[in-house]
């Protein structure tokens, strides 16, 4: 969250387009939660097919932020891009960990 807020809000002062600017910065934060993900949470140390799951489920869960964000802009007003950041995040945070936890890093022994 906090490399997507920091990418979010210098593309933001170099005046990128919002869409842009948090599409770039989720991409950003997809590459440190990948590995924070693996190694630390779900301390998983299989093979790197779990890569392909894990891109499939962040470019789904950047396309719901994007939506969520702009959405919320949209109702809120630009105003309001903290409330649309934190919003957007929360709801994707929640996306991201069941698909990591039931889906990306599962055991495959138990199923």
């Amino acid at each position: 969250v906090g490399v997507d807020f920091g990418i979010y809000y210098l593309l933001l002062m170099l005046e990128i387009p919002t869409t842009y600017s948090k599409g770039l910065s989720y991409i950003g934060g997809i590459a440190i939660s990948y590995i924070l993900n693996q190694v630390f949470v779900f301390k998983y140390r299989g093979p790197d097919l779990r890569l392909y799951r894990f891109l499939a489920l962040a470019s789904a869960n950047m396309v719901i932020n994007i939506m969520v964000n702009r959405s919320s802009l949209a109702i809120f007003g630009d105003d309001c891009i903290n409330t649309s950041f934190i919003l957007a995040t929360g709801i994707t945070v929640v996306c991201s960990f069941c698909g990591l936890k039931l889906w990306v890093f599962r055991n495959e022994e138990s199923t």
